[in-house]
């Protein structure tokens, strides 16, 4: 999953990890803290979520809430 716009750190979900653009740990966890409160979306603090139950339609939802943890959360 491509997410444009984003800056190449953390442009790229693969394998089962979201690969925030987060300097340090505590930054990784704010976003995700912020993907569970704002979106719903659960995954592990250290950003490992299952890929399994993706549709199309899921994945453009995840893609958004990546992008906008990654752009708008700092620790």
């Amino acid at each position: 999953m491509n997410l444009k716009g984003l800056p190449a750190k953390g442009a790229h979900a693969s394998n089962a990890s979201f690969e925030a653009a987060a300097d340090c740990p505590c930054e990784l966890q704010a976003q995700v803290q912020h993907m569970t409160k704002k979106y719903h979306i659960y995954m592990t603090m250290d950003g490992r979520i299952s890929m399994a139950g993706l549709s199309g339609s899921s994945c453009k939802y995840l893609a958004e809430a990546m992008k906008d943890a990654v752009e708008n959360v700092k620790s």
